[in-house]
């Protein structure tokens, strides 16, 4: 694969199936998640799932076709919530319901620092819950990552001269 981010996804699946033995899928974020089809009430993943993307990417030239590249890797984190927290349940299944927690913080301990082949380390910058309408509880992680391109520079082909010619016959 030529592709940084071709890379950079494969590595982080790998990452995480090795050191998040709970998580079930992990995918590119395709839109898995998102309600479009309306005969289908849960959405075609294993539970919990991890979805991936690579995206606010910024670009500057360090030199000719070299150039620093910064932007995310943001991760949805889901689950279908199998019971309740609310205030006087069962400890069990308050332990069950806020599983997820404990699911999202193994994520982090996971990539947190971690430094994929020719990638910064990441580093976390946001964590957010996103509510939907098919009740699966989706935690949201952004980590901050840098790379320098190489992809655009081009090979030159120098030719040697001496520095002493000699024109006579």
């Amino acid at each position: 694969m030529n592709s940084p981010f071709a890379s950079l996804l494969l590595q982080l699946q790998q990452r995480i199936s090795d050191t998040v033995p709970e998580i079930a899928y992990i995918d590119q974020d395709l839109g898995q998640l998102n309600k479009t089809n309306t005969n289908t009430a849960r959405p075609a993943v294993a539970w919990p799932c991890v979805l991936i993307d690579i995206t606010d990417f910024g670009y500057s030239n360090l030199s000719a076709g070299v150039q620093i590249a910064t932007g995310h890797v943001v991760l949805r984190i889901a689950f279908n919530p199998y019971a309740s927290a609310k205030h006087g349940a069962p400890a069990e299944l308050k332990q069950k319901a806020l599983q997820f927690y404990d699911t999202e913080y193994a994520v982090y301990q996971a990539l947190e620092g971690w430094q994929p082949q020719c990638f910064s380390a990441l580093t976390r910058t946001h964590a957010t819950t996103e509510k939907n309408e098919a009740g699966i509880r989706i935690r949201t992680m952004r980590f901050a990552i840098t790379f320098e391109d190489y992809g655009a520079t081009k090979e030159t082909n120098t030719i040697s001269v001496p520095l002493h010619i000699s024109l006579s016959a």
